[in-house]
């Protein structure tokens, strides 16, 4: 069991990155990689990338939702980002799944720009409504419903 997490702080959102298994034995290195994002984060979305995890638990998507707690209070959300299916049935097992919104394949993000040399930079754009990928996909916006999610 294992996990490694990369915290980067970008223009319009703080991106964390994981790599490895999401459980019990784990869950305290999320804890401290979530908190430090959201200190980094200030009007930021912040956004979790998934595709480096593994394995997945209760246990291990606790710090999710409680960080997407302490945004909630702020009008935000935490974003999930390249949820592949095995994550998602992960998800889904433990009723997590309609849970967060998840940011369509459609817009890049620097997905685990640790591991991965071919990631993207997100630009900021200059009217402070976000950032694009530089091809002018921009990251979505929750309603601010958390009833519709």
């Amino acid at each position: 069991m294992h996990l490694h997490t990369v915290c980067t702080v970008h223009p319009d959102h703080v991106l964390v990155s994981l790599h490895g298994d999401a459980d019990v034995l784990t869950a305290p290195l999320l804890r401290q990689a979530f908190g430090t994002a959201l200190r980094r984060a200030e009007h930021r979305y912040v956004v979790a990338d998934l595709c480096g995890v593994d394995f997945m638990d209760h246990s291990g998507a606790r710090p999710l939702v409680e960080a997407d707690q302490i945004l909630h209070v702020q009008s935000r959300r935490l974003w999930l980002a390249c949820l592949h299916s095995r994550t998602a049935r992960i998800l889904r097992g433990i009723r997590l799944d309609d849970y967060f919104p998840v940011l369509p394949v459609t817009v890049a993000v620097p997905r685990c720009q640790h591991f991965d040399p071919g990631w993207r930079r997100w630009t900021a754009g200059g009217d402070g409504a976000g950032g694009s990928d530089g091809m002018d996909r921009p990251l979505p916006r929750p309603s601010g419903n958390r009833d519709a999610w």
